[in-house]
């Protein structure tokens, strides 16, 4: 079954990209890489989760453990991390208190996808994943109305 809804996925890929009149090679490049990593991730988060090894927890902080140095090298590299360190609005009660907001949803955010993952397949995580981001895209907001139906996109 995970075969086939693989498949599907792949030949739906390849059905919308028949009519890309701007064919670039390393922006479909870039994308199956991406999926290929995040497919290889779902099913090594799920693999780790069921050797009850590390647990939820523990995969959470490794990886979280394995990226930070990639993180900061490539902040350092952008000048992003100047920025952040520079940053003026750090002495702003509001300011500051967004961010440690967006950094705790971070964390719930990733481990509900692990929690999803360890009681489903990858593959479902990976779906619901892609269902959250269309929904989120296409919800109607106050100051943006997409022409026409954006769902038969």
């Amino acid at each position: 079954m995970v075969q086939i809804s693989v498949s599907v996925m792949i030949l739906g890929a390849v059905i919308a990209a028949i009519n890309d009149f701007t064919f670039n090679f390393i922006g479909y490049f870039a994308v199956l890489i991406n999926n290929l990593s995040s497919a290889l991730n779902g099913v090594y988060t799920k693999k780790k989760i069921e050797t009850k090894e590390l647990g939820i927890f523990g995969l959470m902080f490794y990886n979280a453990l394995v990226m930070t140095i990639p993180a900061i090298l490539l902040t350092s590299y952008q000048g992003d991390f100047n920025n952040a360190l520079n940053y003026s609005g750090w002495s702003d009660y509001y300011s500051t208190m967004c961010f440690m907001a967006s950094c705790v949803l971070g964390i719930v955010l990733v481990y509900s996808t692990m929690l999803c993952t360890k009681y489903n397949t990858a593959l479902a995580t990976s779906i619901i994943g892609c269902l959250k981001t269309t929904a989120i895209k296409y919800q109607p907001l106050p100051d943006y109305m997409p022409a026409g139906n954006p769902y038969l996109a």
